[in-house]
């Protein structure tokens, strides 16, 4: 893939078309259980004026940030899969819909982070003290502000790229693809085929890297939520810090592993079964140790609720981060597993290439095309 598709890719939100837009699906998530974590009781009039002021709009705000963070994932899904069509002439497969759509997200992620952003003076300052009982709602707060200035400088950052990019043509209404490089390979009149072939194998291996990486980016940001809201307990500050590394380990891994995950040509080490193998072995054991951590403190927490000193957050800050790490132990289980089997026949795993299965077809035009 040239190096301009690629970075496109990248900040469309992964380098595959199975799970795009992740960190959009991290905040809707995020979103969603802020809102009902600070969500007003159904008898307002009875709640003390404390837990009101300390409230403010944080519920609401989250309302409008799931909303639009459902919104972000999905129509970037939509983009994304418009941005490897050379042949196309769909209107999504020109410039203009794809900077107009960033550009707009960007405006709209960047009022969301300063509707958070200022809204922690309410819920930090009058949560944090000795009867504040909701404090957990401060870092709640800050993580959606930051994770939605994050998406705005995503999206500024992709629209600036087309934007440059469709310089070279002097105007937005150019193609997508047309400075990506030699796209002579794609077009059927040259080579017979339609786009670049990928395997039912090859499919599935994508599919279950891009949920390796959408819910390690999830767990790495509940970790540093819940590393915030367990400050009262330094085990679980150091266990939420080891599921932080963790999970950071995974996405950049996963990612990794699966820019090398189509390329059925090439024989550099990270294109092998066996690093694939392997490496998800270890993150599977990693997330073994840390899911038995997590587990072995929410239920130390979870009788203590209604601990007044500690407030109503201790549970529900502590389950999510350990659910998610037992569906990454899962997954990456899975995909492990999955690789084996699928390389196991025909000598050791070092010997095949992770997508050794792919259509020869290609191979064989491009051969051809390179050749002549």
């Amino acid at each position: 893939m040239p190096l301009i598709r690629t970075i496109r890719t990248i900040l469309y939100g992964k380098p595959s078309a199975s799970q795009k837009g992740f960190e959009g699906l991290c905040q809707t998530g995020l979103a969603i259980f802020t809102a009902l974590y600070a969500w007003p009781p159904t008898r307002s009039l009875t709640e003390s004026p404390e837990n009101r002021e300390t409230r403010h709009y944080l519920p609401y705000f989250s309302v409008v940030g799931a909303i639009l963070a459902c919104l972000t994932w999905t129509w970037t899904s939509v983009l994304l899969s418009y941005n490897n069509k050379p042949v196309s002439d769909h209107k999504l497969a020109f410039a203009l819909p794809h900077f107009v759509s960033f550009a707009a997200m960007a405006a709209l992620w960047f009022a969301v982070a300063i509707m958070h952003l200022t809204n922690t003076r309410h819920t930090c300052e009058n949560g944090m003290g000795p009867e504040g009982t909701y404090w957990t709602w401060c870092g709640m707060d800050a993580s959606m502000g930051g994770v939605s200035l994050a998406l705005f400088l995503l999206a500024s950052g992709a629209a600036f790229w087309i934007h440059r990019t469709a310089q070279k043509s002097g105007t937005l209404q150019s193609k997508l693809l047309e400075h990506d490089g030699d796209l002579s390979h794609y077009m059927p009149s040259r080579t017979g085929v339609k786009t670049e072939s990928m395997s039912p194998t090859t499919k599935v291996r994508t599919t279950l890297y891009s949920l390796l990486v959408a819910f390690g980016v999830c767990e790495m940001g509940l970790a540093i939520v819940t590393a915030i809201g367990g400050a009262w307990t330094p085990v679980w500050i150091v266990f939420s810090s080891l599921a932080i590394l963790v999970a950071l380990l995974t996405w950049i891994s996963a990612s990794v592993l699966l820019s090398f995950n189509h390329r059925p040509y090439m024989t550099r080490t990270l294109t092998k079964a066996s690093t694939h193998f392997y490496i998800l072995v270890t993150v599977h054991v990693c997330w073994l140790v840390v899911m038995i951590m997590l587990f072995t403190q929410t239920r130390a927490n979870c009788p203590e609720v209604e601990d007044p000193d500690r407030g109503m957050s201790a549970c529900p800050i502590f389950i999510p981060v350990s659910v998610v790490a037992v569906v990454l132990w899962v997954l990456s289980g899975v995909t492990a597993a999955y690789i084996h089997a699928k390389n196991k026949s025909g000598g050791k795993l070092s010997a095949h290439n992770i997508a050794g299965d792919e259509d020869t077809d290609l191979n064989r035009s491009l051969t051809r095309n390179t050749k002549a």
